[in-house]
């Protein structure tokens, strides 16, 4: 997939680890500036130092909708407009899934909270 815009800023979701980290670091690559989205900030520090300003960090939780909003105010108020959107965070529920047996509500209800209304949240 060739990715070529003039606007060659990106949005990535679930920034400070796994595969949104390793997203967020091949686009830096290929030249693309990241707008980093995590819940840690630590982490997200940690690779702004390394990537430094073509890494954006925000901390954020996408579970949150006015945390949503807020961000997208400041990304706003910066200039900036992501024209590729990686919305990557997620939670898993290995628990549930293991153990049919122990139906916990309020689990089902995070996952859904950040890997479903987390999404539309953001788009």
């Amino acid at each position: 997939m060739k990715l070529n815009n003039k606007n060659r800023i990106a949005l990535v979701t679930g920034a400070s680890s796994g595969i949104g980290e390793a997203i967020s670091r091949e686009l830096i690559k290929r030249g693309w500036l990241v707008i980093g989205i995590a819940r840690s900030s630590n982490k997200l520090s940690e690779i702004r130092k390394e990537l430094r300003d073509a890494f954006i960090p925000f901390t954020c939780d996408v579970s949150q909708k006015r945390n949503i909003e807020e961000t997208s105010q400041q990304i706003r108020e910066m200039g900036l407009c992501p024209s590729l959107f990686f919305l990557n965070a997620g939670i898993a529920g290995e628990s549930v899934i293991e153990n049919p047996n122990r139906f916990d509500l309020n689990i089902h209800e995070k996952i859904m909270q950040v890997n479903y209304f987390g999404v539309f949240s953001c788009t």
